[in-house]
């Protein structure tokens, strides 16, 4: 783990990473990183610890929060990658990073979002690193 205060020397290390190389673990998200007792950290991830998930959410989904409630947890979770609706009502959710974070994301969305939900497809797949941050996608 690498502590905050070593970000910006490690910024030319680290630039033009995508989020495959990068994951971000922040305990402080509304503080950015300003309170020693919890200080952001970072994980290096290699393409071998990397995982990609692909989720479809269907039910009532669009609306409601949803895309916002996944770029929260996501980029509370330092995962990278996408959310979107769909022409047809349902959401798309795309993440890479550490698998145990995107399972944990996945089921806190399902868990928050739960009354909305009626069906929700998940589809490992390979990893790319084409993510940079979590974004929302119109």
């Amino acid at each position: 783990m690498i502590v905050y205060s070593k970000l910006c020397r490690l910024h030319n290390t680290f630039a033009g990473r995508s989020a495959a190389w990068l994951a971000c673990h922040v305990r402080d998200v509304e503080a950015l990183g300003s309170n020693p007792s919890a200080p952001t950290t970072f994980k290096i991830l290699d393409m071998g610890q990397l995982e990609r998930v692909k989720v479809i959410y269907s039910g009532c989904v669009q609306g409601v929060g949803f895309r916002f409630t996944a770029r929260r947890l996501a980029a509370r979770m330092g995962l990278a990658g996408f959310v979107k609706n769909s022409p047809d009502g349902k959401v798309l959710l795309v993440l890479e990073g550490d698998r145990a974070q995107i399972e944990s994301c996945i089921e806190t969305i399902s868990g928050e979002m739960d009354d909305y939900i009626r069906k929700r497809d998940v589809k490992w797949e390979d990893p790319t690193g084409e993510f940079n941050a979590f974004d929302i996608r119109f």
